[in-house]
Formats: C-alpha cells, structure tokens, sequence
C-alpha cells in the first residue's frame, strides 16, 4: 500500500492521472483518491493541515502503507523542474530537524528541506524550502517505519523565477514532468512497504540485539535502518561476527561499528 500526500490539487493531478485513481469520500474535510493499492490526499497548504491528512487518511485505510510527499519547493542552486528527494528536513517555526533515513539505492539528488510558515522570497544556499514536509513527515512516521516516509519535491521557484508567477497549470505540468522519478520512487517505496510486512534479511539478527542489548527508541530505529542498510549495500556480510554479540556491549558501540561497515560497504560500491 502507498498513500501519497500532496498540498495542491494540481500537484495531485498528475498523480491521479498516472495510477488512475478515483476520488472518494465526497464529503470528508480533505478530496481523498484511491486506486489499485494506492490512495492520496490533498491536504491544503501549510504543516499543521499535511499533519492533519496524515492522520486522517490514515484513519480510511485499511492497512499499512508506505508514505509518499510529493509537491513543489523553492531553491536557490537547483534549476527549475529537477527533484529533489529530502534527506533533512527542518521545521523553521519550531527548530526540529528529522532525517528520512534512506535503505533503498538512489541515484537521484537529495538535499535539506526546510518548512516555512509563509512562502519565501529569499533562498538560502544549499536548501529547498516548502510549507509542508515538517507537518507530513513526523505525522506519517506515527504510522510507518521512517524508511517508509518520504518527500519529493520539484523544484518551482528560485532567485530567477518567483513562486507568485506559478498558476495551476504550471505547478501541475512541473509535477507532470517528474512522472518518472515519482514511479520509480512509489514502486521503490511499495515494495519496502510489502517486505515489511514478512521477515526481512537481518530481522532475526536484530531482535537478538534488541534481547541482549538496550536500546533508546531512536536508537532502535537506528539499528533497524543500518541492518536494513547493509542487507542491501553487503548482503554477504557476517553481521553477527562483526560486531562481536559474544560480549557486552552498549547500543552505541554496536551502532558505531555497523556505520563503520555502511561506510566501507559504500565506498566498495555496495559489494559484501
């Protein structure tokens, strides 16, 4: 299952278009569509109602799903029209920062993403901004694994292209014109989504560390995603020996050890 969230309606079009969806619930608070193991939901703009989404769609659906945020940002580097995919994610108004963890290849851009109560006219090097994502993401991460949630954006405006010249027309052509990247994206995140639900590589591995060591929430969490990481990225490794389960150990050495072997794995060019 893969729930997409979007703040415009013309955002939401192409999607709509692209996996056929119907809309349903005609007199709910939100349009809500549905489609072959998808659903989406056009939210508004602004952080409190992509939160609010969230939880209501959540409410409709009748089992776990991937999370998927798609919708237009401003930035000051990336031309107009490239995708971005958020590896940070910062709440201007209230200082929090969240970092979608990424255990799927992609070879794609990344970046910051900065949620700002009001649109910007003024961009800082080196991040996107949007008025959403820090609504959406901590929201959808009380339904999902982080792994499973998500943020695209598409970049509509810039020192050279003011976000007041957007109409619905253009925001949905520029959506429209990352048809592909978003597929890749939702079959990537559909198919994590599907794993999740039997045993993935290192699940037992991981529920051994979990009996013999403790671990902080987030720490979890952490664990999960360098396990699922290195499942991936060196899918021959002797995880257990590597990091030495014979012996007491805190959950930041075993922690520290398994990014160690992430980072070697990564510059073998993810080979075991």
């Amino acid at each position: 299952m893969l729930a997409f969230t979007t703040a415009l309606p013309s955002e939401a079009r192409p999607l709509i278009d692209a996996f056929r969806l119907k809309r349903i619930f005609h007199e709910a608070p939100f349009a809500i569509y549905q489609g072959d193991e998808v659903f989406l939901i056009v939210s508004g703009i602004g952080a409190v109602a992509s939160a609010c989404a969230v939880g209501f769609l959540r409410g409709q659906m009748d089992a776990p799903a991937a999370w998927l945020n798609v919708g237009i940002a401003g930035n000051a580097n990336l031309a107009v029209g490239e995708a971005m995919l958020a590896n940070k994610i910062t709440d201007a108004a209230g200082g929090r920062n969240w970092y979608p963890p990424r255990v799927f290849p992609w070879t794609g851009r990344d970046g910051a993403l900065v949620t700002v109560p009001r649109p910007r006219s003024t961009y800082a090097a080196g991040e996107a901004y949007d008025m959403e994502a820090a609504g959406f993401y901590p929201a959808a991460c009380r339904f999902a694994d982080a792994e499973l949630v998500q943020c695209l954006k598409i970049i509509s405006d810039g020192p050279l292209s003011s976000a007041s010249d957007l109409d619905k027309t253009a925001v949905a052509n520029l959506v429209h014109g990352r048809m592909e990247t978003v597929l890749q994206l939702a079959e990537i995140l559909q198919s994590l989504c599907a794993e999740s639900a039997y045993d993935w590589p290192n699940s037992a591995l991981y529920e051994k560390i979990l009996r013999q060591t403790r671990f902080s929430e987030a720490q979890k969490q952490q664990l999960k995603n360098h396990l699922r990481r290195l499942a991936l990225l060196a899918p021959q490794a002797d995880v257990g020996a590597m990091i030495s389960l014979t012996g007491a150990q805190s959950a930041g050495r075993i922690l520290r050890r398994l990014e160690a072997r992430l980072g070697a794995a990564s510059r073998d060019g993810g080979h075991g």
